[in-house]
């Protein structure tokens, strides 16, 4: 068995230095001194055996599939950071090829910590112990001699000798040395802050760590968590991938298939090259020019041209859509001149669950704002000509002042049939303390409205920044039924208690209209389809009042 290795802390330059264990008694536990041998205080241990995590709970943590394929993370990495994060190769090898520096390697301390695994990633279960824990911290030669990553791994001390020949060199050095075969698979990433490690990369948090299991002969060899400062983008750039460049009329210039391979590859910045990070320069035309020297006259004259091409196709794609534009309304105008009765049922939409005391003219002029914030409108201009509203028991308010009290309801009508189509996606959106319930007309006729103008809304409507709970719960596998509810809840009461486990994405308490009470059961579906599982779970069976409420699928499952 290895015996227990304590290194003191000592600056190494690559694979040149050497550190020098100090043999020390097998210990369990994180040394009790006031300091130790790495300069660390105890005060600075964030953990039993002193290693530094980022803090619980993280920022964000996630797989390396969320960070990729699924854009998780909370900003879009740029790719020489995702190159860091998640490539499989060496971490020292990449910083030096990335920052054409040399990377130094000062090492905290290795020792033998036995079976102690309290406040260990639970993934160091996979190597067997006793277990010897290695800190590092990676160094890039600068005045300040500040650090720039940090790293603890931990390995099976009966073999650690085979593979950490010469404990002072990087991982990757001693291993390649040995021609040892790895499969590195990367467990998890996170973003989070370390007071501790904030003053050892002298720069602020947050930072993304990830953690990692080296696999040799199909057995789990060492396990590697890693944490990387901010201080880096001094070499790799931003961390934080800006939308792309565009022209005046939006289109990006650099993602297009017109670009040529050497046009992109001239556009890599310095920052990408360990020249440290620059502005995008452009020229007259606003066309990037990161690497200005490399981009020739031809080169910007091209992508002048393609860009002069795309904008004159442009042009004949609106003149197209509105030539077909101006030929459907003149249908719908021809239709509706033969069959008068049929626009107006089309142009209006019912607008339930209204807050109280809210008056006509506060009710228009949310919705008109409402249609154009989110593109709604076909026409310059607020879009509603009418808005009537009535009380819950359906009477006409004629006091001059039009207002309802409790939950009324009102009729809106539009200039156009699109623009109540567009009205409809409206539904559910929050106002004042109520959320919108939007529906069509009892005379409405699709089969009528389809000459008149779309009846869906468009799907280019822009309703982000909006709170929408909608009001009509489509059928999915995470419907939920919720039965056993008193008949005198509110909808506000029932949403109460379903709003802990996560945000609505649809709910639905189904009324009485002979009572007005409830019928006493409610549909439901939540934003994260996750938490279905666990609102049933916690639910199901409960008491309510006098009942025991029923939380299950609406739907049955699907037989396979």
């Amino acid at each position: 068995m290895a015996s227990g290795l304590y290194l003191p802390g000592q600056r190494l330059g690559g694979s040149l230095g050497r550190c020098d264990a100090v043999s020390s008694s097998s210990s369990s536990s994180a040394p009790s001194s006031s300091s130790n041998g790495a300069g660390l205080s105890s005060s600075s241990l964030a953990t039993p055996t002193g290693w530094h995590p980022l803090d619980a709970p993280a920022i964000w943590k996630g797989t390396e599939e969320q960070a990729v394929f699924r854009q998780a993370t909370p900003y879009p990495l740029t790719p020489s950071w995702k190159v860091i994060l998640l490539s499989d190769g060496s971490v020292t090898r990449h910083l030096q090829l990335m920052t054409n520096q040399r990377v130094e390697v000062e090492c905290l301390e290795m020792r033998n910590i036995g079976h102690e695994r309290a406040g260990l990633p639970p993934a160091t279960a996979q190597i067997p112990g006793p277990l010897v824990q290695r800190q590092v911290m990676l160094h890039i030669p600068d005045p300040h001699s500040k650090a720039y990553v940090y790293a603890t791994s931990w390995w099976n001390a009966d073999t650690v000798d085979q593979y950490l020949r010469d404990r002072s060199q990087p991982i990757w050095v001693s291993l390649s040395q040995g021609r040892t075969e790895l499969y590195r698979d990367i467990l998890q990433l996170e973003l989070g802050n370390c007071p501790y490690l904030e003053e050892r990369f002298q720069a602020k948090g947050p930072f993304w760590g990830r953690q990692y299991l080296f696999w040799h002969n199909q057995e789990p060899l060492t396990l590697i968590y890693e944490v990387f400062s901010t201080a880096l983008e001094e070499f790799l750039g931003p961390q934080r991938q800006h939308p792309p460049y565009t022209d005046s009329h939006g289109i990006p210039l650099l993602a297009t298939d017109a670009v040529s391979e050497s046009s992109q590859a001239m556009m890599v910045g310095p920052a990408h090259l360990g020249l440290g990070p620059s502005p995008p320069y452009t020229d007259s035309h606003g066309i990037p020019l990161l690497a200005t020297d490399a981009v020739s006259d031809m080169e910007k004259k091209g992508l002048r041209d393609q860009l002069e091409a795309q904008a004159r196709e442009i042009a004949r794609l609106q003149g197209t859509l509105a030539h077909y534009r101006n030929w459907a309304a003149q249908l719908q105008a021809r239709y509706q001149l033969f069959n008068p009765d049929a626009a107006r049922p089309a142009k209006r939409v019912y607008v339930g669950n209204l807050p109280g005391s809210v008056s006509e003219t506060e009710l228009r002029q949310a919705i008109n704002e409402l249609m154009v914030q989110t593109g709604g409108t076909a026409a310059p201009g607020f879009p509603i000509t009418s808005c009537k509203l009535y009380q819950g028991n359906g009477d006409l308010l004629f006091n001059g002042v039009h207002q309802v009290q409790d939950k009324g309801y009102a009729f809106v009508e539009f200039r156009s049939v699109e623009e109540a189509s567009n009205a409809m996606a409206l539904d559910g959106v929050k106002f004042r303390d109520a959320f919108l319930k939007i529906r069509r007309p009892n005379n409405y006729d699709i089969t009528l409205a389809l000459m008149l103008g779309p009846t869906d809304p468009n799907p280019a409507m822009d309703l982000a920044g909006l709170e929408v709970v909608k009001t009509v719960v489509q059928d999915s596998p995470h419907k939920l039924f919720i039965g056993g509810l008193p008949c005198d809840w509110s909808e506000e009461q029932v949403k109460e208690m379903l709003l802990p486990f996560g945000q609505l994405k649809a709910f639905n308490l189904v009324m009485d209209r002979g009572t007005g009470n409830s019928k006493g059961y409610a549909f439901a579906e939540f934003m994260d389809v996750h938490v279905t599982d666990i609102v049933i779970q916690n639910l199901n069976g409960k008491p309510c009042n006098t009942k025991f409420l029923t939380v299950k699928r609406a739907l049955a499952p699907t037989p396979f």
